[in-house]
C-alpha cells in the first residue's frame, strides 16, 4: 500500500525537478517544474486509489472472509 507522507513530497518534487548534471543542486531526472507536479498529483491520486480498488477486488470477487482468512500471514511478511 502506498502511504502519502506530506514531508517527503518536496524531495519528490525537488528529484523530479532538478537536472541530471547536477548543476542546480542534487541530481535528479530533469523533468522541470510542470513535470515535477504533474507526477507528484499522479503519485498521490494513485495513493489513494489502489486501496479503493483493492477493497473492491477483495469484497467483490474474492470475498471478504477469504481474504481476511488468508492475508494475515503476508502481514506477519512485512512487519
Amino acid at each position: 500500500m502506498c502511504r502519502v507522507d506530506y514531508g517527503s513530497q518536496g524531495l519528490f518534487q525537488n528529484y523530479i525537478n532538478n537536472r541530471p548534471d547536477g548543476t542546480d543542486g542534487a541530481r535528479g531526472l530533469g523533468l522541470g517544474h510542470a513535470g515535477a507536479t504533474g507526477l507528484n498529483i499522479f503519485f498521490q491520486f494513485f495513493c489513494y486509489l489502489t486501496p479503493i480498488l483493492g477493497a473492491i477486488i477483495s469484497d467483490q470477487y474474492l470475498g471478504k472472509y477469504k481474504v481476511s482468512w488468508t492475508n494475515p500471514p503476508n502481514w506477519r511478511l512485512w512487519r
